[in-house]
């Protein structure tokens, strides 16, 4: 005779209880408060979980926008190729910071003033590919950026009447064209 295993007993599901809002004295909700600090520890962890346990991070809401940077040794490792690691940083933590939300809060990673050091290269060569456009009446194509980066050379040739530019191919090797107006 085959001997019966016991099933296990089903487990009862629990009613969720809602957590109330309780407002704290200076009128944010605990929930809110969370939520901030959430929004401060997720590129925090990121980070540390990419092998920079010394970085400090320093975060700053400014209610729509979290803005946090990043200071310590290696942070090459964090900006990555041109800026592609600190991208991938800054979308993730996006990810994490705006799950589960019905506004979208924009977040911002900068290491060492890079994203300023970048756009200022970035405006040099749109202008230095602008004078070489108008010299050799040639279009050039560059190399594949992110939409971040092609804005900041359409938005630096923009004024000049002789050149426009345009995008051409797909994400993610979409490429700046810079040409003589037509």
């Amino acid at each position: 005779m085959p001997i019966k295993k016991e099933q296990p007993a089903a487990k009862k599901e629990q009613p969720v209880k809602k957590q109330a809002a309780v407002q704290t004295s200076d009128g944010e909700t605990e929930k809110q408060q969370e939520t901030s600090k959430q929004q401060e520890q997720a590129p925090e962890n990121v980070i540390h979980m990419m092998g920079l346990p010394e970085a400090k991070v320093e975060a700053s809401n400014g209610g729509s926008a979290v803005d946090v940077e990043v200071s310590g040794e290696r942070m090459g490792l964090l900006i990555g190729k041109r800026g592609d690691t600190l991208d991938a940083v800054q979308y993730l933590t996006s990810l994490y910071v705006n799950r589960e939300k019905n506004s979208y809060i924009k977040v911002n990673i900068d290491t060492e003033g890079y994203r300023a050091k970048r756009e200022e290269t970035l405006i040099k060569l749109a202008h230095s590919l602008e004078r070489r456009v108008l010299r050799e009446r040639k279009p050039v194509t560059l190399e594949p950026m992110s939409p971040n980066e092609r804005r900041i050379i359409h938005s630096a040739l923009q004024d000049n009447d002789r050149i426009k530019t345009y995008s051409v191919g797909e994400e993610p090797n979409r490429k700046v064209v810079v040409a003589l107006q037509d």
